[in-house]
């Protein structure tokens, strides 16, 4: 049997078990592969850059930009010239892919002891070669891929794959791409000598990542929603390999990956689009194509399970994030809560940060991931804390260090999420790392208690708690305290007397009411500031950064040490903005309530005590040892308490989810 035969044959087998890895061939692919033609390639913010198609300058300094600087490496734009060569046949296509692949060669040629050049990365290694095996069996029927090229270029992917398999990345993502090309290779190459090397190592590696990077409940150790589904096809993937050839050896399970794409269905804000938690984005507005529901009701159908939708509370106790909705439809009202357990350099200093999305409108949005770039200021900005509609000292960022508790409790109607943040606030810069250091720092506290009552409101109490820093000078004796809510692009108007806000959009809106705060607080909007930068989000999909408006609550200076903030959230459909009043109280045995009063009549009553930690015990309504107590009078009463067994006359009680 001829190579291209062979070539052919392998490839169909492994296309028949996972499908085309080809991007479906659209009038974008054909531009993209038209440029490639020209020597242009493709970059992340919309532009194509001329690199030409030979004596490729592949250190990737077109353009000083880390994103950039890998994409020349990467070889994305082969599988644009694979799709439209399979559509059209047209050889350009191939002769182009021919000279890529040609000048990567001349440049590192192949020999038994390459070495990854120092301006190449392993994770760009193993993208390469995985796309280089795809590219063989496409462009082999092609003259300018006659058999000598074909045998230069598996000796060049014997070369590179001899490196991976002695320098394997120790953890995450670049591991797993790199387990998955070994198997991929030795699958479409199993006439190479090392073939069969390649595909033991891979599934070992694969195995183990199953055991260790897969949290228990359900998500992967990077708790962010683009790195997740990545994994989450790559362990389906497996599957799917591992029953069409059991011999293989892989070990994880139907159920295991069922639930990965569970915590990525339950990422997704109702119009489709991921929410922007960490190092992913999403759109604010319109309704999208959801790729977590279509991937995951495929993979249940391939495995024969029913497809019926997940509970809408949906909480991740190991990831340390809830992901809240009303429903699953597209006009839902939808919640996250970010107590994230940080798992690599993707995540943001976003603790106790909140969201939220309804009636087919972001309101309160993370800044998502803007740019990778941390010399621009926009790289590090949407990674800081101040970032993110989360509480914080002087504007500065939190550390690293997880949040000491994380705390759900729901009933059908209601749900009730807490978390403690207890790493005070830094000076540094955070980018990738405090690769400058922390800086300074002010020993804090930041407890968050959010309370949603569907169809209503949702009421968020900030309890914040400092120490004496005496001779520190001011920033450290009287911090700047700021408690932020990062907005969707729009009209903000700012009631300063009442202290309130309110969104201007035609079809939904947020009404924001801060109900209680200290006498010297002021309300602030920042949109597009540059110094410092303050109220930027990425202007999704584009790879760049929109001026979007940031509502925050000011104390400057701060000069308590115990602070309670309460803010009320009511989002509403339309422009006519609903007539409520709040008032504040805290009684002397500590136990504070918000009342809140509707124009229809309706009086709604939160009480609490400090921490959510301890029993109300007597209280207007009776008796309760629950932690919280919510009553409604007026045209549809109700009472609910949160963590109850002594529940007075509450007829809800809202209790923490059965699950590890």
């Amino acid at each position: 049997m001829s190579l291209q035969a062979q070539l052919r044959e392998n490839a169909q087998r492994y296309d028949a078990i996972l499908g085309s890895l080809l991007p479906k061939f659209t009038e974008e692919i054909r531009s993209e592969a038209d440029h490639a033609v020209q020597g242009e390639i493709y970059y992340n913010d919309g532009r194509f850059v001329a690199i030409g198609r030979s004596e490729i300058r592949w250190v990737g300094d077109q353009i000083d930009d880390h994103v950039w600087r890998e994409r020349p490496k990467r070889f994305l734009y082969l599988p644009p010239l694979m799709a439209a060569y399979l559509v059209s046949g047209e050889e350009s296509y191939a002769e182009a892919a021919r000279d890529y692949v040609a000048d990567w060669m001349r440049a590192h040629p192949a020999s038994a002891d390459w070495r990854m050049p120092s301006y190449d990365n392993s994770l760009n290694l193993a993208i390469r070669v995985a796309i280089f095996a795809e590219a063989l069996p496409v462009f082999c029927a092609s003259a300018a891929w006659d058999e000598a090229f074909l045998l230069q270029l598996l000796n060049d992917i014997d070369s590179e794959l001899r490196f991976i398999s002695v320098n394997l990345s120790p953890k995450g993502n670049f591991r797993m791409k790199q387990a998955m090309t070994l198997i991929e290779c030795g699958l479409r190459f199993p006439f190479r000598p090392d073939a069969a090397g390649w595909r033991r190592l891979g599934v070992e590696v694969m195995n183990d990542a199953a055991r260790r990077q897969v949290l228990p409940d359900g998500a992967h150790v990077e708790c962010t929603a683009g790195y997740h589904i990545w994994m989450t096809r790559l362990f389906r993937d497996c599957l799917m390999l591992g029953r069409a050839d059991p011999d293989l050896g892989f070990t994880m399970t139907v159920g295991m990956v069922a639930g990965m794409f569970e915590y990525a269905l339950a990422n997704t804000r109702p119009n489709g689009t991921y929410c922007g938690l960490h190092d992913i984005e999403g759109a604010w507005e319109g309704v999208h194509e959801n790729e977590s529901a279509d991937l995951r009701s495929a993979f249940l159908r391939d495995q024969g399970l029913p497809e019926t939708l997940p509970p809408t509370s949906q909480v991740y106790p190991h990831a340390g994030q809830a992901f809240l909705r009303d429903d699953w439809g597209t006009d839902a009202t939808f919640l996250t809560f970010d107590a994230t357990r940080l798992g690599s350099a993707h995540g943001h200093l976003s603790r106790n940060a909140i969201q939220l999305h309804a009636f087919g409108r972001s309101l309160i949005v993370d800044p998502g991931r803007i740019v990778y770039e941390m010399r621009d200021p926009l790289g590090p900005y949407c990674k800081s804390t101040r970032a993110h509609s989360t509480v914080n000292l002087n504007g500065w960022n939190q550390f690293t260090t997880n949040p000491d508790s994380f705390r759900s409790f729901h009933a059908p109607g209601y749900d009730c999420v807490s978390s403690k943040y207890s790493a005070g606030y830094w000076q540094g810069k955070y980018g990738w790392w405090f690769f400058e250091g922390l800086g300074h720092g002010l020993a804090a506290t930041h407890t968050r208690h959010l309370f949603w009552v569907h169809g209503r409101w949702a009421v968020v109490i900030d309890e914040i708690v400092r120490w004496d820093e005496k001779g520190r000078g001011t920033e450290f004796e009287s911090p700047n305290l700021e408690l932020n809510w990062q907005l969707s692009p729009g009209k903000v108007e700012i009631d300063a007397t009442r202290r309130r806000v309110i969104t201007r959009h035609a079809d939904a809106n947020l009404l924001l009411c801060f109900a209680q705060a200290p006498a010297n607080a002021e309300i602030e909007l920042h949109e597009g500031g540059k110094d410092p930068h303050r109220g930027w989000i990425r202007d999704f999909p584009r790879y760049a950064g929109i001026p979007s408006p940031q509502v925050s609550l000011v104390c400057r200076p701060w000069q308590g040490h115990v602070e309670t903030l309460v803010t009320l959230l009511v989002p509403y459909r339309g422009t006519a903005i609903p007539q409520v009043e709040t008032e504040f109280t805290c009684h002397s045995a500590g136990m504070s309530r918000l009342t809140i009063t509707s124009a229809d009549g309706t009086r709604e009553t939160v009480s609490w005590l400090p921490g959510l930690e301890t029993m109300l015990g007597d209280c207007d309504e009776g008796r309760t040892d629950g932690l919280l107590l919510y009553r409604r009078d007026g045209l549809d009463p109700c009472i609910a308490a949160v963590d109850a067994t002594i529940s007075a006359p509450a007829a809800i009680v809202l209790n923490r989810p059965q699950q590890s």
